[in-house]
This record gives C-alpha cells, structure tokens and sequence, in this order.
C-alpha cells in the first residue's frame, strides 16, 4: 500500500499578467524518493478579475551532497498566464498544493 503527503502552501505574492515567480518548498523528507505533483491556485478573492489562468511551468527537486542537514527541496516556478481569455489581470496571493506518493517498503 502506497503512503500518500499533500501540503497547501498559501503565497501573498504578487504575479503581473505573463509574469513568473520562483519559490522553494521545503526541506521535507517525503521529497527524497516517490511520485510528486505541484499544483497552483489563484486566489479567487484577491483581485475582482473575471479570470484568471494560472500554471506550474517547473519544478525540481534539489539536495545538495556537500550540505546534506539541508535536506529535500522543491523548487517551483509558477506563471500567470494572462494572455489567455480576455482581459490580463494580475494575481495577488495563491495557494500550492503539492502531494508525494511513496512505496510502502513493508
């Protein structure tokens, strides 16, 4: 049977329309070894937009062999594809919904 880890991060941040920002998740052990989904949200009461679209364009997982008490990471890069529909408005604030699906080794 299979161990399931969903996280919901929740950003203030600002993304102008086309625009990107890059974060980073973590450290957390589940990120070592398994199946990892990311996925982002706009807020719906930030900003009276009529749409608004919104993608994870990247993510990596990073571990560094030469600081190992750092741990697993996720870094992610999400965009706010304005272009798309009508209208371009910004994103003021977003949540990241990432889960990691791992082997039960028992």
């Amino acid at each position: 049977m299979a161990k399931t880890f969903a996280y919901r991060n929740d950003f203030a941040d600002y993304i102008p329309p086309d625009g990107t920002l890059y974060f980073a998740i973590g450290p957390f052990d589940q990120f070592r070894d398994g199946a990892i989904t990311v996925t982002a949200h706009p807020n719906p009461t930030a900003i009276h937009a009529s749409r608004r679209y919104m993608e994870v364009i990247q993510m990596a997982t990073r571990f560094s062999n030469q600081n190992p008490d750092a741990g697993f990471w996720l870094d992610i890069v999400v965009r706010n594809n304005g272009h798309v529909g009508s209208g371009a408005d910004g994103i003021n604030g977003f949540s990241v919904y990432t889960s990691v699906i791992l082997r039960d080794n028992d």
